[in-house]
């Protein structure tokens, strides 16, 4: 960053202040000078030790930002998307079920993962759900229940597979 000297040599302060208008911290003509020179460290560049030639502070803060920025959007974009509903009652034995959610998925790599909700013990019954195969879409897919128990709900859980 260049310096003006077109703005430094206004900010010189010529003094001297009268003795009326001095304060009792120091003299104005010692507190103009102070300001006068903080506002001359400001506008010159300032060199990091250790930074390559003519990187300034603003600079360098603006690569750590940018550097910090990257870091975030890749942590969030290796969050992998989901979709859910709330729990949906199930009919007693063997039943397709349509899923479909409004904001579509990046593609069709995604797992359905569901939780069966009931208070019945059926200990010799076995029952259980599944992808129908081809019914998967960006928007939805078709899961097929089966020996599906009398007073069960299911709730599920889609999840993308992250494939890198």
């Amino acid at each position: 960053m260049p310096t003006n000297t077109t703005v430094l040599n206004a900010l010189q302060f010529s003094g001297p202040v009268p003795p009326d208008r001095e304060c009792s911290i120091g003299t104005l003509t010692q507190i103009l000078q102070g300001a006068v020179d903080f506002l001359l460290l400001a506008t010159q560049t300032q060199q990091v030790p250790g930074s390559p030639t003519g990187d300034s502070i603003a600079q360098q803060a603006l690569q750590v930002a940018n550097t910090a920025l990257a870091a975030a959007q890749a942590a969030v974009a290796a969050i992998p998307a989901t979709r859910s509903d709330v729990a949906v009652a199930l009919p007693t034995g063997d039943s397709t079920l349509a899923l479909s959610w409004t904001e579509p998925l990046a593609d069709t790599n995604y797992v359905v993962l569901g939780t069966y909700i009931g208070s019945t013990t059926n200990v010799g019954t076995y029952f259980n759900f599944r992808v129908i195969t081809g019914t998967q879409t960006i928007n939805g897919c078709q899961v097929r229940f089966e020996n599906t128990p009398a007073g069960y709900s299911w709730q599920y859980l889609v999840q993308a597979v992250m494939t890198s």
